[in-house]
């Protein structure tokens, strides 16, 4: 949707390619684009901000409360500040313009095939409508306490955003898009500094734009507490190992993310069962190999849904069995993220084999099997 009809022109002529495949409608405005969207089911909504009568977010919002299964994107030019806050709110990325057809293309393709990975079409509706993820109460506290002090430390902070599945996630969503700027593939939380400054993170998270305050029975939650340690665990052993090779560190910030959020999806089945059902049965939360939508299938869709880095979605999908991975991100992150969450894995529980966890032909056509002795010692470490 776009009230510059010229900008709409342009869009139905380069979309052609895709319209085989694809039922497209044009919208010059919020109120013929909320109509279309009654009136037939909607699976992506693409939006202008800056637009007469009813603005993006306004369409955005009323998107969301009546169709809460629809993908919700952003194209267009430079982001006011009085936009961000809403916009992080109620749409998953924002794409900036000028952007070349081809790019929202595969954006769109890649967000519909990780949903449709998914079989349970309420599962799909629930992550589509989050807007955030729960912390753990003590660290949520621990962050806003850093945050509310007469001196803030940007490295305090940044030490405690680090430790904490759902933030990190909701960081990276707005630093790979283009809420802030240009958007790009960014992997290390201290990017944040230079792309929103302390001031402006304090406004955000303080105002329950990226967060909101946990429900406090999940501090003594012991599957709440056992899978934030467990991925800050594969968070760890990951940055040690990319140390123990010497790798950059660009590198290292990002097998640190990767770790971190490599379950993510468990978060999100957890929070999905308790708002389902007001219980929740953790008994296969992290069964990967569970028949039918997964905590890897989940976090998948997320993860590309947010539109965080290639790299984190590649090992967020794939970290399980990267035996089966495509060649779509970097094999060398998602075989140190596959082998530290195999040592965590081993580490939190004594039963688990070493062959059981850790897949012998991947590592092996990866490269990386001559140095597992090395990489376990690291592991051992912490």
């Amino acid at each position: 949707m776009d009230d510059n009809e010229n900008i709409l022109q342009g869009l139905r002529r380069n979309l052609r390619a895709v319209r085989g495949d694809w039922d497209l409608s044009f919208a010059a405005g919020g109120a013929e684009a909320l109509k279309i969207m009654d009136e037939m089911p909607v699976d992506v909504v693409v939006s202008d901000i800056r637009m007469p009568a009813m603005d993006g977010v306004a369409l955005l919002t009323q998107a969301r409360a009546r169709h809460g299964h629809t993908v919700r994107l952003v194209l267009s030019g430079q982001c006011e500040d009085k936009d961000i806050a809403p916009l992080l709110e109620v749409s998953h990325q924002y794409l900036a313009k000028p952007m070349d057809t081809a790019e929202i293309i595969a954006a769109i393709k890649s967000i519909l095939a990780a949903r449709d990975r998914l079989r349970d079409a309420n599962l799909k509706k629930f992550i589509t409508g989050l807007a955030s993820l729960p912390s753990l109460p003590s660290l949520y506290a621990d962050i806003s306490a850093a945050l509310r002090a007469d001196r803030p430390s940007a490295q305090a902070v940044e030490l405690l955003l680090l430790r904490d599945i759902s933030l990190v996630a909701k960081i990276f969503q707005m630093l790979n898009s283009s809420y802030f700027g240009s958007g790009g593939d960014i992997s290390s939380v201290t990017y944040v500094w230079e792309s929103l400054g302390l001031e402006r993170m304090k406004e955000l998270f303080l105002g329950g734009h990226i967060s909101v305050p946990p429900d406090k029975t999940l501090e003594n939650n012991p599957f709440i507490s056992g899978l934030w340690n467990m991925s800050l665990m594969t968070a760890r052993i990951s940055r040690l190992i990319a140390k123990t090779e010497n790798l950059p560190q660009k590198t290292c910030d990002k097998v640190w993310v990767a770790g971190l959020l490599h379950a993510i999806g468990a978060v999100v089945l957890y929070e999905y069962r308790r708002a389902s059902s007001g219980t929740v049965d953790c008994g296969d939360l992290l069964d990967a190999a569970r028949p039918e939508d997964s905590y890897v299938d989940a976090g998948a869709f997320l993860s590309v849904l947010w539109g965080l880095p290639q790299d984190i979605q590649y090992a967020v999908r794939w970290h399980a069995a990267p035996e089966k991975a495509d060649g779509n991100g970097d094999r060398d992150v998602l075989a140190i993220v596959h082998a530290a969450r195999a040592f965590s894995l081993m580490k939190t529980d004594p039963a688990a084999a070493e062959t059981d966890c850790l897949h012998a032909d991947f590592l092996d056509a990866a490269g990386v099997s001559g140095r597992l002795a090395d990489w376990k010692s690291a592991a051992n470490t912490i």
